[in-house]
C-alpha cells in the first residue's frame, strides 16, 4: 500500500494508519477494486489536477476505460513451465516432477477463474460506493456531487452567467451536465444559455425565452444520450419554451454512433447503452469536442472520431477525417 499523502510504501500488517505520516486510509484493507492512491490519481488526473470540476460519470468513465480484464499470459507461461518440469522430472525421476505439478496447477486455477471473471466495464453501483467512501472521508475536491444552480449565483458572478450575451442555446438531458458545463464557464466562452430538459435551472428559462425573442435565427441544440430521444430530439425542450421556426440542431449520441466511438468500446460490447452519454466523456475532451459541434453544428460523435455518420435517410452524413478528427485520440485525462 502506498501512501497518497506522503509517499510511504505501508504495509497492510502495519494497520490502517500509514506508519510515516499517520494519514488513515480511506480503502482498508485495500481491494482490487480500489486503494486510495488509486483514487487520488484517478481524481487528480479527471480533475487535470483541479483544473476542472468534474462529473462522477467522468471519473466512472475514466476508471472503466482502465480497468482492463487481467490477461492469460502469465499463468499460460506458468502453465507450461510447470508442465515441463513435471514431465522432464517425470522421465528423470526427480522430485521436481511434484514441483512442476503444483505449478501447473496453480496455473490453471488462475486461468479459470480470469476467464470466469466478467467481461464488460465495471459495476457503476460499486464504483459509486466507492466514491461515496471517500467523499465521507472528507476527500473528492472538484467532485460535482449535487445541483448547485437551483439559485442565481450571488451578485458578485451575476456578469459570468447573465451578461455575456447569449447566441445559442443548448438543452442537454441531465441536469448535473448543466453544473459542469457552467462550472467549466463553458456558457460564458461560448455565449451559450444552458439549460436542462427539465427546466433548471429555473432563472435562466426567461435569459433564454428574451434571446429567442430577440433573434429568429438564434440556434437550438439538442444533447442526448444514445438511446434518449434520438427520434424526436425536439422532445427535450423545456416545456413552455416555443423554439418554432428556429434552427435546431440534434448534438446527441445515436446508438449506432456511440457503437463506433472508441471510447465507448466497452460499454457497446456491453450493451450498455445507458452509459453511452456526454457525460461520462472526460472533461477536456467533452468541452472541446462540443464546442466544436456546436460551431459546424454537427452530431458530437463526428469530432470524438467517428469516421462516417449516416443520416436517418441512410445517406452519408459528415466524415470524422480530416480537421473533425480531433479528439479521439486524445488523453483520457486532458
Amino acid at each position: 500500500m502506498k501512501c497518497p499523502k506522503c509517499g510511504n510504501s505501508h504495509k497492510k500488517k502495519d494497520g490502517a494508519s500509514c506508519s510515516s505520516c499517520g494519514r488513515t486510509f480511506v480503502f482498508f484493507p485495500p481491494s482490487p477494486l480500489m486503494t486510495d492512491m488509486r483514487m487520488q490519481t484517478l481524481f487528480r488526473r479527471v480533475t487535470a489536477s483541479g483544473t476542472y470540476e468534474v462529473l462522477e460519470a467522468q471519473l466512472y468513465g475514466a476508471y472503466a476505460r482502465h480497468a482492463k480484464k487481467p490477461g492469460f499470459m502469465g499463468p499460460v507461461l506458468g502453465l507450461v513451465a510447470g508442465l515441463a518440469l513435471g514431465v522432464g522430472g517425470g522421465l528423470a525421476g526427480s522430485p521436481v516432477a511434484v514441483v512442476g505439478g503444483i505449478i501447473a496447477l496453480i496455473a490453471f486455477i488462475v486461468i479459470v477463474a480470469r476467464a470466469a471473471a466478467p467481461a464488460g466495464p465495471p459495476d457503476p453501483r460499486a464504483f459509486h460506493e466507492l466514491v461515496a467512501q471517500w467523499r465521507r472521508a472528507g476527500e473528492g475536491a472538484g467532485l460535482i456531487a449535487a445541483r448547485g444552480l437551483d439559485k442565481a449565483p450571488a451578485q458578485a458572478r451575476e456578469q459570468d452567467v447573465h451578461d455575456y450575451g447569449v447566441e445559442q442555446v443548448l438543452v442537454v438531458d441531465d441536469d448535473l451536465l448543466v453544473d459542469f458545463l457552467v462550472r467549466n464557464h463553458f456558457h460564458a466562452e461560448t455565449r451559450t444559455a444552458v439549460v436542462a430538459s427539465s427546466g433548471y435551472p429555473a432563472y435562466v428559462m426567461p435569459l433564454v425565452e428574451r434571446a429567442l425573442a430577440a433573434n429568429a435565427e438564434t440556434p437550438v441544440f439538442a444533447l442526448h444520450a444514445a438511446g434518449h430521444h434520438e427520434d424526436d430530439p425536439r422532445a427535450l425542450v423545456p416545456a413552455g419554451l416555443r423554439v418554432g421556426d428556429h434552427p435546431f440542431i440534434d448534438l446527441g449520441f445515436r446508438v449506432a454512433d456511440a457503437e463506433r466511438v472508441a471510447r465507448f468500446a466497452a460499454f457497446a460490447e456491453a450493451k450498455d447503452i445507458g452509459a453511452m452519454r456526454p457525460a461520462i466523456l472526460p472533461p477536456k475532451v467533452l468541452l472541446g469536442a462540443l464546442t466544436v459541434a456546436m460551431r459546424e453544428r454537427m452530431p458530437l460523435a463526428v469530432p470524438l472520431g467517428v469516421s462516417e455518420i449516416k443520416n436517418p435517410d441512410g445517406s452519408s452524413g459528415s466524415d470524422g477525417g480530416g480537421d473533425f478528427l480531433l479528439f479521439h485520440l486524445d488523453s483520457d485525462f486532458g
